[in-house]
């Protein structure tokens, strides 16, 4: 069975090539996953958005869905998605027509 040994070299590049792939996997993972904090305006808004159709777009749940991993202000509370609506188009702005009202 001389054929089917495996060197100690072979065994030492494998186990390399094995801890390459997994860091090289682990940064790509980590530029997926938002930080806490670090989310924009916008990206808050489509997430939100997205959630708030999925909920059936009932007025009014903005003042109270919050969206995770939005804090804006920095004081460790994800903010709501009213506050990204008003952050991105103002404070007049009628977030139920930017995100529900499909017609306009």
């Amino acid at each position: 069975m001389r054929g089917a040994s495996i060197s100690i070299n072979m065994l030492i590049v494998i186990i390399i090539a094995v801890i390459v792939l997994l860091a090289v996997a682990s940064l790509f993972m980590g530029s997926f996953v938002p930080t806490s904090g670090t989310m924009s305006d916008m990206d808050a808004w489509n997430r939100g958005c997205g959630f708030w159709k999925i909920r059936g777009c009932e007025k009014g749940l903005e003042k109270t869905m919050t969206i995770p991993g939005y804090d804006p202000d920095g004081d460790g509370n994800d903010n709501t998605l009213e506050y990204a609506c008003k952050r991105l188009y103002g404070s007049g702005a009628d977030c139920w027509n930017k995100c529900c009202n499909l017609t306009s």
